[in-house]
């Protein structure tokens, strides 16, 4: 059955070369009652992910396309507009393919909307195995915590967590939500002029974090409310480990001295770790390939406690 708060909700869905998982994806939430318009955003796939998810077009699932990969951001901001162009809804959702919910969860998202004032919220993240993730949810991080995630014996010692417990009916103010199935108003959205698209990947949690503290508001954790999520099956498979902590890279730099305001001897002095840091990781990939198939290899994928 659906729900009785009497607000719409929009969920956007981003696809790039991956329309097996959001087939799966649909192929549950396209009954959910709650889940009142579906915009699936292709975003310049090379494949025939278009194609194929176009037949699961219907009254309330809508399949467009980005015509080329402009980032997270980007993509997900063509969706948004959509359903503010097209369909009006009250909340976004975004979406990645890799995550797994129920129409319960949206019905709490809609609670959520209609019995708090928090800008952006979502549910607890679980695991593949359903256990709590270790980061449902983190601070934004300082500059200087940044220069030193640049080294990969700082991010061995300074794993951060956060132990979420789920339980009924609570709200947890917290700093930043992961990206992979958070929901925002969308009100507040039109206020920021909706996600910042100077990132192609990463950090687009925090930039969204940052604009809610500047606001003097907070997003909440919903406690009672959980997903799956398949970390980063998407990014896995089309970007190397790599250019992904190059991209990381850039995005934590674009946020500290465009988003955050730090001068340009800051930027100087995080642009000498990040040099550092991308030989390092390169000199790390290397040493895994040639002890791939050997006991304790390094594990350079897990290259950050936080996006």
């Amino acid at each position: 059955m659906g729900s009785n708060v009497s607000v719409r909700l929009g969920i956007v869905i981003l696809n790039y070369n991956d329309y097996t998982m959001t087939q799966e994806l649909l192929k549950n939430v396209r009954y959910y009652d709650d889940a009142d318009e579906i915009v699936v955003v292709d975003n310049g796939s090379s494949n025939e992910s278009l194609g194929v998810l176009s037949k699961f077009q219907s009254q309330n699932i809508h399949v467009i396309s980005a015509g080329n990969n402009g980032g997270y951001s980007s993509g997900n901001n063509i969706g948004i507009r959509y359903l503010r162009d097209n369909f009006p809804v009250d909340i976004v959702c975004i979406a990645n393919p890799d995550v797994e919910f129920s129409n319960d969860t949206l019905l709490a998202i809609k609670k959520c909307y209609a019995n708090t004032d928090y800008p952006v919220f979502g549910p607890v993240m679980l695991n593949i195995d359903y256990s709590v993730a270790d980061n449902p949810c983190w601070d934004i991080p300082t500059f200087y915590a940044d220069c030193l995630m640049c080294f990969w014996l700082f991010r061995k010692l300074q794993r951060e967590r956060k132990s979420i417990i789920p339980s009924a009916d609570s709200y947890l103010p917290v700093e930043v939500l992961p990206g992979s199935f958070f929901a925002a108003r969308d009100s507040f959205l039109k206020t920021i002029n909706d996600l910042d698209e100077h990132t192609f990947l990463y950090c687009e949690e925090r930039i969204l974090a940052w604009h809610v503290k500047n606001a003097k508001m907070e997003e909440c954790l919903i406690t009672s409310a959980t997903y799956r999520h398949v970390h980063g099956a998407t990014t896995q498979k089309y970007i190397s480990s790599v250019k992904k902590h190059r991209l990381m890279l850039e995005s934590r730099e674009y946020f500290n001295y465009a988003i955050r305001g730090c001068g340009k001897v800051k930027r100087f002095l995080f642009r000498l770790c990040s040099s550092y840091s991308m030989i390092e990781y390169r000199l790390l990939a290397k040493l895994k390939n040639m002890h791939k198939d050997k006991a304790g290899a390094i594990n350079v994928e897990d290259d950050s406690c936080y996006p």
